[in-house]
């Protein structure tokens, strides 16, 4: 019988087993596993791309896996909208009482 697998996650996350979820922190063991079926692991943190990978069986899994969760460029503000001028004011209208 061998060892849990083992999760090593870059960043505080929630780890979902099969969109079950498992576990939250940087440091998750895997031991809710399906005894046959194919097994999806999800990681997710909040402003960092989700990771995700399917495994045939539970025995495909790494020992330990280590994670390294990307920043989501989604949340960031393109850089157009950040070099984007700032539109000025022309007051029109009546000048004068």
């Amino acid at each position: 019988e061998r060892a849990n697998p083992r999760l090593e996650i870059s960043t505080d996350a929630h780890v979902l087993v099969n969109n079950a979820e498992v576990g939250v922190g940087r440091s998750i063991e895997l031991n809710a596993l399906p005894e046959t079926g194919q097994v999806k692991v999800r990681v997710e943190a909040e402003g960092f791309a989700p990771f995700e990978r399917t495994y045939a069986t539970r025995g495909d899994l790494p020992e330990t896996q280590e994670i390294v969760l990307e920043p989501n460029i989604k949340e960031l503000p393109s850089i157009d909208e950040v070099l984007r001028p700032i539109p000025t004011k022309r007051t029109t209208g009546p000048t004068g009482s």
